[in-house]
């Protein structure tokens, strides 16, 4: 089973930055209510732990084009 790099656009990461949101980097789900700098925060749709703000996000190179 490969692994799937998931990956936003720079849109959506600016847009979660705007209203306090960050994605699960596991299944891709949106979640509200998070710091721009979150890390490792779980998932209530997948159940893992890979949740990260905005500028995480973009600091670990997650954006694409």
């Amino acid at each position: 089973m490969g692994n799937k790099r998931i990956t936003f656009t720079l849109e959506q990461i600016e847009e979660a930055h705007d209203n306090m949101q960050g994605f699960c980097i596991a299944c891709g789900a949106l979640h509200e209510g998070l710091e721009p700098d979150a890390r490792e925060d779980p998932c209530e749709e997948c159940g893992e732990n890979k949740v990260y703000g905005a500028e995480e996000l973009a600091v670990m190179g997650l954006v694409a084009g």
